[in-house]
């Protein structure tokens, strides 16, 4: 029997009528809500559309598929690698990704399956080798991505991709400061003037720049030792320090971040524990100063355009006693964000045209200049401290 209803609200009711079982009069026109579709994702997409595949001369990690719901059959699921991925991802999160070269690296096999009864897969394994001519400052990535399932499954869009980013360790040294002279400054000198004013002559920062920097504190603070000792100090009267409490009023070691601008202190912005390298950003955008540590935004005040004119302006002042190794400076004269910050921490490529400096402070035969490797000419200059070199890892 069809009924015709003149009223949309009626039919409504009655379907509701009928479908509760109050009414068990057969209606053409009244459904049941169906059961979502099942779909198929790939499991460590869910989170995030990179995974990291660290390698040093060889490295793996392992994917794996998962459906909506259990499945009441056995399910293939193929995948594929799909470079052209990659010129839609750089495009769209301003990363510059490339391929991994095919013949460096393999998959244990070309589909995944979902056994009847289950809802995820068993898992599929990415190999990759090192190969000659790797370059440490290009970002590597294999795009994995879900093709066709065995019963035409769909997949789920922005889960059925995953890239991963291969990041080779880069191994290196890093200069160790290893005297204890708490009354003068110990530092690596640059020249303020040159690399943040905004033109020559004038007295006004730059409008934008990052700082960026690996560091580790090997030392407690010790009684004979200054109160901080600073990671940066410069440009816009900042001073990035490590601080042994309030002017030194506590016992806390081995201290903790903080940041000053014009003179305001933040609260802590992280604790340091022994042996532990830690990366840090200050990114200025002409007004505010966001501060990022192991690449977190963690921090940000309001900030001048007023040059910062307190000789000497520098790196590592005061740090003797502690045995604070530092790594990987850079000065950039643009923003660097946040992805920027946290994928390029271990080494670039020295001729990019955004950077002002580049210090890698790894060994050399003269410790007292630290090259500028930029070809800006922005070398910094060792004051009184004495300089060791400690082995590194990254990341």
């Amino acid at each position: 029997m069809k009924i015709k209803f003149k009223n949309n609200l009626i039919k409504a009711l009655f379907c509701f009528l009928l479908l509760s079982g109050i009414v068990s009069i057969t209606l053409i026109g009244c459904k049941k809500e169906e059961k979502n579709q099942n779909s198929v994702y790939i499991t460590q997409a869910v989170n995030s559309s990179m995974l990291s595949l660290p390698m040093d001369a060889t490295g793996s990690t392992a994917i794996t598929v998962a459906s909506s719901y259990v499945v009441n059959e056995d399910v293939t699921v193929n995948l594929s690698v799909d470079t052209s991925y990659l010129k839609t991802y750089n495009e769209t999160n301003h990363t510059n990704y490339v391929a991994y070269p095919v013949s460096s690296f393999s998959l244990s096999a070309q589909s995944l399956k979902i056994s009847s009864g289950q809802a995820s897969s068993n898992q599929l394994v990415v190999t990759v080798n090192s190969f000659a001519d790797y370059n440490y400052a290009l970002q590597y990535a294999i795009p994995v991505k879900i093709t066709t399932t065995s019963n035409s499954m769909p997949s789920i869009s922005g889960q059925n991709t995953i890239l991963l980013t291969v990041t080779k360790s880069v191994h290196s040294t890093a200069t160790k400061l290893a005297d204890n002279d708490a009354n003068n400054a110990q530092e690596y000198t640059f020249d303020n003037n040159k690399i943040f004013a905004q033109s020559q002559g004038v007295t006004t920062v730059r409008s934008n720049y990052t700082i960026e920097g690996r560091f580790m504190v090997a030392n407690n603070f010790t009684s004979s030792t200054r109160w901080f000792y600073s990671l940066f100090e410069g440009a816009n009267n900042v001073f990035l320090v490590i601080r042994n409490g309030a002017n030194g009023g506590d016992s806390r070691n081995p201290g903790d971040v903080t940041i000053a601008i014009n003179g305001n202190v933040s609260p802590t912005l992280t604790s340091i524990s022994l042996g532990t390298w830690y990366h840090f950003a200050l990114v200025y955008d002409s007004k505010n100063i966001t501060v990022y540590i192991n690449g977190k935004n963690v921090y940000q005040a309001p900030a001048g355009n007023a040059l910062f004119d307190f000789a000497p302006e520098g790196i590592a002042s005061f740090a003797g006693g502690t045995g604070m190794a530092v790594s990987e400076y850079r000065v950039w004269k643009t923003m660097r964000s946040a992805k920027q910050i946290s994928l390029n921490q271990c080494i670039i490529d020295p001729k990019d045209p955004d950077l002002l400096a580049y210090w890698r402070f790894d060994q050399t035969t003269t410790p007292t200049i630290v090259k500028d490797l930029s070809g800006n000419g922005n070398d910094l200059k060792k004051g009184n401290a004495t300089v060791s070199y400690v082995p590194t890892v990254c990341p």
